[in-house]
């Protein structure tokens, strides 16, 4: 199977049976496609609403795929929640709506080295 299929069913399996469906690898791909999907439509604050307990693990997976400066942003945000610092996540949304430091051949390329 290509990367594109696997990130494919990746993607059609988590939204289908949510994370819990998924394994490690698996994922940090569905989260790094939820936060690019989230941040682009409503904003980082509606990914966290929906992955608070999953930040740790989406910068895992940015930082897997090249993206260290969101990973980094997320880290810092994850070390305070609960509290949400405006200038922080106005920062990690910014990164991930520009898709610093990866792109979809990055995201490909840990996968196959992963799956």
């Amino acid at each position: 199977m290509s990367s594109t299929d696997t990130i494919d069913s990746i993607l059609k399996r988590g939204a289908e049976g949510g994370l819990d469906s998924l394994a490690s690898v698996e994922r940090k791909v569905f989260l790094i496609s939820q936060a690019e999907i989230l941040c682009d439509m409503e904003g980082i604050d509606s990914f966290l609403d929906y992955y608070a307990d999953s930040v740790s693990e989406v910068a895992d997976g940015f930082a897997a795929a090249g993206a260290t400066q969101i990973a980094e942003s997320l880290r810092a945000i994850h070390a305070q929640l609960p509290a949400r610092s405006d200038e922080l996540l106005n920062r990690a949304n910014s990164l991930i709506t520009a898709r610093e430091g990866y792109d979809y051949d990055s995201v490909a390329r840990f996968v196959s080295d992963e799956v």
